[in-house]
């Protein structure tokens, strides 16, 4: 038996790649190999197209490493570097990745040939299910991942509430799906529910949790008008209270910034902006109504996102909202996920949409005209009213307002300028299509 902390013998590495996809790993291209700082090489050849590339590392528990491979999980591999968990659009020659068991997986012992490398191709329209952008590094810097046990330091890295961003990616396009809630849905507004077929025409990444106010100061450098700020735990609470200005540079007086006219154009110093620069995802920003409800839903019809009804009791297992108990937005991702992995989709705090909020026929006008015939809208983008009246939508209900509002379907009226300070019940979630996902790494 050999500690990985000094030295590592390796098994046979194996390339994973469908043989279906255009990208492949050639065949008995992948070897590892360690350096005498410990650091292990794993090598890799692509060919076919340009492709997203992740790395598993997996163990075997029989000497003979006839047993069951079994990967080492996130936790135990750390941070792998270079050609790993990346786009790679050099075919032919070989790559370079690395890892640093010393760091991740120090003390470990693993018998000689007992370990290995899974290498996998993803095509250039299929990303992984997992991004990770990286809040303090200057630029694009941004790492994919097959699964969320894949992720760098394990799933409960205190780094993804403070200065990394994860995102899961939201099979959504060419679902038809109902937006809103049944008629017969206890406490529903029917004003702002209608039930209507609605499909999205692209899948879409949603951060997995609420923006917290550390990871705001990482993008933008301050914390502007958040408050519940004098908690230990503060900089892995929900943010709150900045204006629209201050996220978009939307400015009510000039017309600019605006959804849908403007599309996703926002100011180079408003927070989205900043936080574009770090990136290079060209469409980061809040959700449309559509995209929240249907993230939120992950595949559910009923009122709350775990797929149950409405009761206090269910609610309290999703949503962190006990009156007279909770008094202000709280750390994020406390209580259950849904099925997408996306925590606190209700409750904690509202969370801001780009959509207006229109309700009764000024809403129904926005669906397709046979909606009620069971006609499908497509990509619902709001209304293009510029009215001080006009306000945007939250979703997602908050620690403070009424239970009701903590359901999936729930729609609320905030104004055009709806951030506010004293208001620290509005918060947001970041999203961002594949297709600019896309765009930034092969372009």
């Amino acid at each position: 038996m050999k500690s990985t902390s000094s030295i590592i013998a390796f098994a046979a590495a194996l390339a994973a790649a469908s043989s279906q996809a255009a990208p492949t790993i050639v065949d008995g291209s992948v070897s590892l190999s360690q350096r005498a700082d410990g650091a292990v090489v794993i090598s890799y050849t692509l060919a076919g197209e340009p492709a997203f590339v992740t790395i598993d590392i997996q163990t075997n528990l029989l000497s003979d490493a006839s047993g069951e491979w079994a990967s080492i999980g996130g936790e135990g591999t750390g941070f792998l570097g270079g050609a790993a968990n990346t786009a790679v659009a050099t075919l032919g020659e070989q790559q370079a990745a690395y890892w640093f068991p010393s760091q991740s997986f120090s003390g470990k012992t693993v018998a000689d040939g007992n370990i290995r490398a899974v290498v996998k191709a993803w095509p250039t329209n299929s990303p992984p299910d997992y991004m990770v952008v990286n809040l303090t590094a200057p630029t694009n810097t941004v790492r994919f991942y097959e699964s969320a046990a894949l992720l760098p330091g394990g799933f409960a890295n205190l780094e993804y509430k403070t200065t990394k961003l994860v995102m899961r990616k939201i099979p959504a396009a060419g679902v038809v799906w109902r937006m809103g809630s049944p008629t017969d849905e206890p406490d529903r507004t029917a004003i702002a529910e209608y039930p209507h077929k609605v499909m999205l025409t692209e899948d879409y990444y949603a951060a997995i949790y609420e923006t917290t106010q550390s990871q705001y100061f990482n993008i933008c450098g301050s914390y502007h008008n958040c408050s519940h700020r004098n908690f230990a735990d503060s900089p892995i609470r929900a943010f709150n209270g900045v204006q629209y200005s201050y996220l978009r540079g939307q400015n009510k007086d000039t017309g600019t910034g605006y959804w849908p006219e403007n599309g996703h154009t926002v100011t180079a110093d408003s927070v989205i902006g900043k936080l574009r620069a770090k990136c290079g995802i060209a469409d980061i920003d809040l959700p449309t109504d559509a995209q929240w409800e249907y993230a939120c839903r992950a595949g559910t019809g009923t009122a709350l996102p775990s797929g149950k009804n409405w009761t206090t009791k269910n609610m309290q297992e999703v949503a962190q909202r006990e009156y007279g108990v909770i008094t202000c937005p709280q750390p994020v991702g406390l209580k259950q996920p849904n099925a997408w992995g996306l925590y606190d989709v209700i409750g904690n705090v509202q969370e801001g949409c780009l959509d207006r909020f229109v309700k009764d026929t000024a809403y129904t006008s926005l669906f397709a005209s046979d909606w009620e015939t069971g006609g499908v809208t497509v990509n619902p983008q709001g209304s293009t009213d510029t009215s001080k009246n006009a306000g945007c939508v939250f979703r997602g209900g908050s620690w403070n307002e009424s239970a009701n509002y903590t359901r999936s379907a729930a729609r609320v009226y905030q104004g055009i300028e709806y951030y506010n300070a004293n208001e620290g019940y509005k918060g947001f979630r970041l999203f961002c299509s594949v297709g600019a996902v896309i765009g930034k790494c092969f372009e």
